[in-house]
């Protein structure tokens, strides 16, 4: 019986290794060759060293080649990528994971980037799909979330990080970093837009686009961090806080280099904002610390803003001016703090004076 099943699978056309004398089967893997006789669209099949990639494979983009998910061709999909070059998701949807029950654990590489474009203002986004439990590693990695300006009477449109298969799908960010984690080898996502799936952030999730209107949207379902990860506002971007958050990351806006002295808030970058906002989920409990070194104190430009619910840690708050070097002169950064009557900040919190999230 052992035989006929080893025959069997020969002629399906799997490959095998045989582990502790069980035959397992190889992810198949295509890689990316761009053909300049045609456009460099993940749906061609020229492009490819062993077909059009689909759930089943290894889609391998190398350092140096930009493959492109048109919106004029479909959805794309792997189980896996290899990424060294550049991949863009146009106004289409890249789904990553096992997507046969019952799901197992699969581990992507993002070594380049991936830049999940904009959608439009007829509703048609950019979104990455993540069905199962999804692993993304990265050496100096960028998950780019981009924006798009609007006409001045449409909604700004975003791009999304969304489960596939139900809300237990997760999608986990991490780094090749052998002692303290740094950008340099680790994962970043960046930008603007909605991350809706549940996510464990063991690297960097990274606001860093400098408009209130373009927030970096966690949502949906919880957020953790179960090593240490960091949540990051810089160049002027806001992160808003609007599920659960819990684990080890630590929080930090930190940037001190503006462009002058803190005069002129809008489009100057100085630092950035997270943010709880009114009727939301949002609610941090966690133990990570909090460093706010940026800030140029106006009315509206606030490091740390809860206007519903709590953000409580058992970690240490580092509140601290710092001079930067901003156009002609020196200044002083001034970070701000601002809770509202019905919410509540907590640091360096324990036991009852640290409740967890409703």
């Amino acid at each position: 019986m052992d035989r006929f099943r080893w025959q069997l699978l020969v002629v399906l056309g799997l490959s095998l290794v045989v582990v502790a004398g069980v035959a397992t089967p190889v992810l198949a893997s295509t890689t990316f060759n761009h053909n300049e006789n045609f456009d460099n669209y993940w749906h061609i099949q020229q492009n490819w060293s062993d077909g059009v990639p689909d759930a089943t494979k290894d889609a391998i983009i190398p350092s140096g080649q930009t493959c492109v998910i048109h919106n004029s061709q479909g959805h794309a999909y792997a189980k896996t990528i290899n990424l060294g070059g550049t991949l863009i998701v146009d106004k289409r949807n890249l789904t990553l994971g096992d997507q046969d029950y019952p799901y197992s654990a699969t581990t992507s590489t993002i070594d380049g980037l991936l830049l999940i474009d904009a959608g439009d203002d007829e509703g048609v986004y950019a979104r990455l799909k993540i069905s199962g439990e999804h692993t993304i590693v990265g050496t100096n990695g960028i998950i780019q979330m981009a924006y798009e300006t609007p006409e001045p009477e449409d909604d700004p449109v975003r791009a999304i990080i969304v489960q596939d298969t139900s809300n237990d799908d997760l999608l986990i960010l991490d780094h090749t970093c052998a002692g303290d984690v740094s950008r340099d080898c680790g994962l970043s996502l960046t930008g603007t837009g909605e991350v809706r799936v549940q996510l464990d952030n063991r690297s960097f999730v990274v606001a860093d686009f400098d408009h209130w209107d373009y927030r970096l949207h966690l949502t949906n379902r919880p957020k953790t961090s179960t090593a240490k990860g960091y949540w990051i506002c810089e160049n002027g971007g806001t992160m808003a806080i609007e599920t659960t958050v819990t684990g080890c990351g630590d929080w930090r806006s930190v940037d001190v280099n503006c462009t002058d002295a803190c005069t002129v808030r809008r489009g100057i970058g100085c630092g950035g904002t997270f943010i709880i906002p009114w009727q939301s989920d949002g609610c941090v409990s966690g133990t990570g610390d909090v460093t706010l070194q940026a800030g140029c104190g106006l009315y509206d430009d606030h490091q740390l803003k809860v206007q519903d619910n709590q953000f409580s840690t058992s970690g240490r708050l580092l509140w601290q001016s710092l001079e930067g070097q901003g156009g002609e002169a020196s200044f002083i950064s001034n970070p701000a703090i601002l809770v509202f009557p019905d919410a509540i900040a907590r640091f360096n919190c324990s036991g009852t004076g640290c409740e967890s999230c409703p």
